[in-house]
């Protein structure tokens, strides 16, 4: 499934729904909850991504910073939007019967937290409040998971499409503690896994030290494939 809430994405300039980056509150909420009311109403699934890449992160430069650009959630609500992205797909879920943290997890998802650095640091945080801010809404101890869009890249960034973790950052008892460390605050979903290098015995190695470190860490869930 799509993600629910996605501000860096969903309403660029060309989108059906760029209207929707100056529009009031009312339209705002409206429209949020006419989208997860349709998704829910698919049969079945058991994983939704509620918000993505709530932080822009450089990992040259450790800059960190909220994506604010063609965000209307962020426009409306400043930095209180994850939590409320979280309660309408969570009063949606409930209505429909689901239980999360059983039959659905409620993924937060992110780019460039798949190792330590600023922006995993700063994500840890604010994930860590935003948890216990959920479970005293909510009642459930941990009530998202965490997915880690893990692109990997043994090339130079102006090769590169996007930014992506250098594969010396993912030694893989490092790299277990790591998603421990995430753990803690809730299940691991290794959402985008992508590998870019010429080198395909390289290739073969990444692949076996994420794997590897996921099930040895036992807190990843799924591993999905970019």
């Amino acid at each position: 499934l799509n993600h629910m809430f996605y501000g860096l994405g969903h309403f660029d300039e060309g989108s059906p729904v760029e209207y929707l980056v100056n529009a009031p509150k009312d339209e705002i909420e409206t429209w949020m909850k006419n989208r997860v009311k349709k998704f829910f109403e698919i049969p079945y699934f058991s994983q939704l991504g509620f918000v993505n890449e709530v932080f822009y992160g450089n990992n040259l430069t450790n800059e960190v910073d909220w994506v604010a650009d063609f965000n209307p959630f962020y426009n409306i609500w400043g930095k209180d939007y994850v939590r409320q992205a979280y309660m309408v797909v969570f009063d949606e879920a409930i209505a429909a019967g689901r239980k999360i943290g059983d039959d659905l997890r409620l993924i937060y998802n992110t780019p460039l937290i798949e190792w330590d650095n600023s922006k995993a640091r700063y994500e840890l945080d604010f994930r860590a409040n935003l948890k216990e801010q959920l479970k005293k809404e909510t009642g459930i101890e941990k009530p998202f998971d965490i997915g880690m869009q893990f692109h990997i890249r043994d090339l130079p960034l102006e090769q590169m499409a996007y930014w992506g973790t250098p594969p010396d950052r993912l030694e893989k008892d490092t790299l277990t503690e790591h998603l421990k460390k995430f753990g803690e605050l809730g299940d691991i979903h290794m959402s985008e896994l992508s590998i870019f290098t010429p080198d395909k015995n390289k290739e073969l190695e990444i692949l076996h030290t994420v794997v590897e470190s996921a099930i040895e860490s036992g807190v990843c869930k799924s591993l999905t494939m970019w």
